[in-house]
């Protein structure tokens, strides 16, 4: 087996730019000599993740992570070595097709392909239990009841895992796919010697990533027992902040439309569909993350954000807007009626109300500017950190003509001189 030869990886590596191609997925800042930004591998509040353009590499101070531009890409993405040199080689021109890949690379891409396959029946058994199973008749009733379509059903290959302990692990063990390989996928669980189904007697939403290949699933109880939620834990197939739930149907839709509607949860989308309404995508349960917000620049330019009326939501959405801004999209906010989310609302409204509702949707930098002047009227420290965060977010408008807008906006809705927020 041809490997890469050490003269082509040198080439890329050389023509590379490493600040050009982390900045491509991580928000960079420049300090002195060297870029830093928050760590896109662990939770932190201060950045410690530097960017060295001299050495060409990276390192966080927090987690210890560091490496070159093929390293960071490696993890960032969860690729293999060769995707990583393919992917900044297209990059910057590169041709390198007629290269093959080692046998230990050749190894990891076919236990990629192992691991989406076992999803893809997985999501497949899933579906039809839900369409041809007595067992699953309560699961068919309540997608009736909360108004979930056939065609949006099988849009989704939504599905059904029976109540059973060990439905799943008993097929597995007739196919004799080895236990090993579920349990790595987090179809299986073990615990305490013993293997059985993660997912029972719940509705099934199997994730797809942006090509169209089952990735992961969450699962849902059919009453309000806890835990309501569960999903696959993270593999090296799936990473949450790097996907978004019903990519694979909605690029179309948001193609034609121009923008893209982002919401939370499975059941906001699903509605949302059946409905009528398919340029709309969700979340995963996570704060909007970079990739995801390069997935979105891939939909559409104008992104609405449709998350709940509550102090979390709203927080939720603040904080993606720089993520966006840095993206250079046009970023919109629709605020529902307090105590109603996109599912509730358009459940209870119908599509033509919602349609007319989505119209008033506002500038997310405008209607943040306004809620903080109003909210920090009363207090000045408060009032000055906000201003301070204002202009930080504003920074990362690509468009200086805007900046510059919005610079002069601040002055006049605050009251304030431009000089005391340089």
């Amino acid at each position: 087996m041809i490997r890469i030869p050490p003269e082509i990886i040198e080439e890329v590596k050389n023509t590379a730019n490493i600040v050009e191609v982390i900045g491509e997925y991580v928000p960079l800042k420049r300090v002195g000599k060297n870029y830093v930004a928050l760590c896109p591998f662990h939770d932190e509040d201060k950045p410690s993740f530097t960017v060295s353009e001299d050495k060409q590499i990276f390192h966080c101070f927090g987690c210890g992570i560091g490496g070159n531009v093929f390293t960071f890409l490696m993890r960032y993405k969860q690729c293999s070595f060769y995707e990583a040199v393919k992917e900044v080689a297209q990059h910057y021109g590169i041709n390198i097709s007629q290269i093959e890949i080692s046998p230990e690379e050749e190894t990891q891409l076919q236990h990629r392909k192992y691991l989406l396959a076992l999803n893809q029946w997985a999501a497949n058994f899933y579906h039809r239990f839900l369409s041809e199973h007595p067992l699953a008749e309560r699961a068919r009733d309540y997608f009736t009841k909360r108004g979930i379509k056939k065609e949006t059903i099988s849009d989704y290959l939504l599905g059904y895992a029976p109540p059973q302990w060990d439905t799943l692990t008993r097929l597995l063990q007739q196919k004799k796919i080895e236990f090993n390989l579920a349990l790595e996928s987090g179809l299986l669980v073990e615990k305490e010697g013993r293997i059985y189904d993660r997912f029972r007697d719940r509705i099934i939403f199997p994730i797809f990533d942006a090509k169209g290949q089952v990735i992961a699933f969450g699962g849902r109880v059919l009453d309000e027992s806890l835990p309501k939620y569960i999903n696959s834990p993270e593999t090296p197939i799936y990473k949450k902040g790097l996907n978004l739930y019903g990519y694979h149907v909605a690029k179309q839709w948001c193609h034609q439309e121009g923008k893209v509607l982002v919401v939370e949860g499975y059941f906001d989308l699903l509605s949302l569909h059946a409905c009528g309404i398919k340029n709309v995508v969700a979340t995963l349960g996570t704060a909007l993350t970079p990739a995801q917000a390069r997935l979105l620049k891939q939909l559409a330019p104008k992104v609405i954000l449709l998350y709940d009326a509550d102090a979390a939501g709203q927080k939720a959405a603040i904080r993606s807007l720089p993520l966006l801004l840095k993206e250079g999209l046009t970023v919109e906010i629709l605020v529902l009626p307090v105590g109603d989310d996109p599912d509730s609302f358009i459940q209870r409204e119908g599509m033509e109300v919602f349609l007319k509702f989505l119209n008033k949707a506002e500038n997310l930098l405008d209607w943040y500017l306004k809620h903080g002047e109003e909210e920090t009227r009363d207090d000045l420290n408060l009032r000055y950190q906000f201003l301070k965060n204002a202009m930080e977010i504003i920074s990362f408008l690509k468009n200086p003509l805007i900046q510059a807008y919005y610079r002069d906006k601040i002055c006049h809705l605050f009251g304030v001189n431009m000089s005391i927020l340089n």
